[in-house]
């Protein structure tokens, strides 16, 4: 899962949907939230589906490093969903945040046809990626590499554990 913001940061900040703390509970009175998406980069998987951070933010709209209030599971297969993950722990507020995140945002069509151009262009995106990686890789061009260096395609990971394997 990469999140939307590592590949359309300035489109991101331009259309975000804020919640605001005191929607979910008198204690988080003052607070702002913003869903941050995660989407799967695997090219075989067909799950049009988005992992949603309700993330912090401060009043200038950048993102406060910290544990989400709720970690929501969208997706839109045959109708648009909203569920918390239930292997994540989430914060006590986690199904307030959630009620808020399909009252205020998720009924927003707008809303829902950005999380499925999004959906497809990461998945685009990623299968670029991928096959860059495949051509890069030592396997394909006879670059050669010691197993503890960083491999050749530019991963950033280490040869061995990279594409070694399949060279």
């Amino acid at each position: 899962m990469r999140a939307i913001i590592e590949y359309l940061p300035s489109e991101v900040m331009l259309i975000w949907r804020v919640i605001d703390g005191k929607d979910i509970a008198a204690e988080l009175t003052g607070k702002r939230y913003t869903p941050v998406e995660f989407y799967c980069t695997n090219p075989s998987c067909h799950c049009q589906r988005a992992s949603i951070n309700m993330t912090e933010i401060d009043e200038k709209d950048a993102l406060i490093p910290s544990t989400p209030l709720a970690r929501i599971d969208c997706q839109w297969v045959k109708k648009v969903s909203a569920s918390l993950f239930k292997d994540e722990m989430q914060s006590p507020y986690a199904a307030k945040a959630l009620a808020q995140f399909c009252s205020q945002i998720l009924s927003d069509s707008e809303y829902i046809q950005r999380l499925k151009d999004h959906y497809a262009w990461v998945r685009r995106h990623s299968i670029i990626e991928q096959t860059q990686h495949r051509k890069a890789s030592p396997g394909n061009n006879n670059i050669a590499a010691g197993r503890n260096q960083l491999c050749p395609c530019g991963s950033g990971k280490k040869y061995k554990k990279c594409c070694m394997t399949k060279g």
